[in-house]
């Protein structure tokens, strides 16, 4: 937070291109005459950006790390805040008078090594903005799964005409794991269905609930949840403590004839058990939104296993989600302006090494 009377000059750095400054330097400008936008971008290879998710404490990234241009180098230097998808390595040291980083995306895993906490920088990031159209897109996967459309669609290619019928929606069980704002409306659509839905998060205690789901429960009930549920959906965080957060045992609690949908981070999920589940017959069928390596190797497995659907991480929709961003990034610019708590601040401990190891 910030003395507003203090500030004379307030930089604003937008590093990630899809975000058009030719309307959106305007709307930020117009929050308070004292904001100035700077463009300049700034976007790691996306493997790198996997790594320094799930090991943001290895030191070859730092000395891997690509160094700035002299463009790149000024524009971190002036900067008081920062709308971004990716930041340098210990930002601190490059950008030395930076106050907060707005994230545009939900996932933070990978700002731990960015060492913001230890730099006094604040973080907020964009949960809410993309997860009605994520929960959409996961809904769209349990339908296209339970009422056969694939199935009709090689049977059109065949032209062949047989019966086959899909399954009743109302009252399948459905988990959700990890009730966020993803999950959450994920709950939600569900449950306007007549699904039945139980939600496990983290953070629960005895008797606690949630409007969105008809049971709610912490992670001790995970195990016997997996054994009830018509369909398994991963929204947990991509943070280091949830990695193979779905392992060989969680996959294998799984009924055979249930559906695992994963739209959070590829590093939550064995892959090798679940292609193995899914060729023995042991899980009905399985959606990727993510996956432990983006792109998909041409050679991966993932591309052949049967009753696998694969998607290159676009369960989100481009449509709407940089004007919803910026009208966040603006709330909070102005929040921040008058020393007023920020919509969705991240927890300094999220950010410290020690917490996700």
């Amino acid at each position: 937070m910030t003395d507003s009377g203090a500030v004379q000059r307030f930089t604003v750095l937008v590093t990630y291109p899809t975000v058009d400054p030719s309307w959106a330097a305007p709307r930020i400008e117009s929050v308070d005459p004292r904001v100035t936008v700077r463009v300049c971008d700034f976007v790691e290879d996306k493997q790198r950006r996997i790594e320094r998710e799930t090991t943001p404490d290895a030191e070859h990234l730092r000395r891997s790390a690509p160094p700035l241009s002299p463009a790149q180098a000024a524009a971190f230097a002036d900067a008081d805040a920062l709308l971004a998808l990716d930041v340098p390595i210990d930002l601190g040291s490059v950008a030395p008078k930076l106050k907060w980083v707005q994230a545009i995306g939900s996932g933070v895993a990978n700002y731990i090594s960015a060492q913001l906490p230890e730099s006094g920088i604040a973080l907020t990031n964009a949960a809410g903005i993309g997860a009605p159209v994520i929960a959409e897109f996961v809904l769209a996967r349990l339908l296209e799964h339970w009422k056969r459309l694939p199935d009709y669609a090689a049977r059109q290619e065949e032209r062949v005409w047989e019966f086959a019928f899909g399954r009743r929606v109302a009252g399948k069980v459905v988990l959700v794991v990890g009730l966020g704002a993803i999950g959450g409306e994920v709950a939600r659509l569900c449950g306007s269905l007549g699904m039945h839905v139980i939600g496990v998060r983290r953070t629960w205690k005895p008797g606690q609930s949630d409007a969105r789901v008809a049971e709610l429960m912490g992670p001790d009930g995970l195990d016997d949840a997996l054994a009830r549920a018509d369909a398994v959906v991963l929204t947990a965080s991509g943070t280091a403590a949830n990695r193979n957060l779905f392992d060989a045992r969680q996959i294998g609690l799984m009924r055979s004839d249930a559906m695992f949908v994963n739209v959070s981070r590829g590093m939550l999920v064995d892959e090798e058990a679940l292609v193995g589940a899914l060729r023995a017959g042991e899980l009905a069928a399985a959606a990727l939104d993510v996956s432990r390596e983006e792109p998909i190797p041409p050679d991966s497995p993932l591309w052949t296993v049967p009753n696998l659907r694969l998607s290159p991480h676009s369960s989100a929709a481009q449509e709407g989600y940089w004007e919803g961003l910026v009208e966040l990034f603006c709330d909070n610019l102005q929040r921040f302006l008058k020393g007023e708590p920020m919509r969705n601040a991240i927890d300094p401990a999220v950010l410290s090494t020690a917490e996700n190891a």
